[in-house]
């Protein structure tokens, strides 16, 4: 069993280490419209793409009472989808992103690209909402 180190990437957190959302979070975007991150009232990213053979990518947003989860995870499917598309034009493994999970637990939606992991991780997130 392959295993995974969260020491090669770098996490960003809303209060602590923000991501600058106009430049990071156009990577978050469907037909052209970026995601509404005032409806974000935290997150926490983990993001490692120093190989492409193993992505990682790990997010968790805790949204407004009155934001659409189901639009928001629109987003970051299309973050997924955005990756796909670019292995038609420069072909690598897309195991991880073959991989990928998506989903929500009251408030929160998240997502795990993570070779090999994703489902455990999945399941280790969920857990950790409830």
């Amino acid at each position: 069993v392959s295993s995974y180190s969260l020491t090669g990437g770098k996490v960003y957190e809303k209060n602590s280490a923000p991501l600058d959302e106009m430049q990071i979070f156009d990577l978050y975007y469907k037909d052209g419209k970026a995601a509404d991150f005032s409806k974000v009232e935290e997150y926490v990213v983990y993001l490692d793409t120093s190989d492409n053979a193993s992505d990682t990518e790990i997010g968790v947003f805790r949204l407004a009472k009155d934001a659409d989860a189901t639009e928001f995870l629109s987003y970051l499917r299309a973050r997924r989808d955005n990756l796909l598309a670019e292995n038609e034009r420069y072909p690598f493994d897309t195991g991880a992103l073959d991989e990928a999970k998506f989903g929500s637990v009251g408030q929160y939606v998240y997502y795990v690209i993570l070779r090999g992991h994703s489902a455990e991780t999945e399941s280790a997130i969920k857990a950790a909402l409830k």
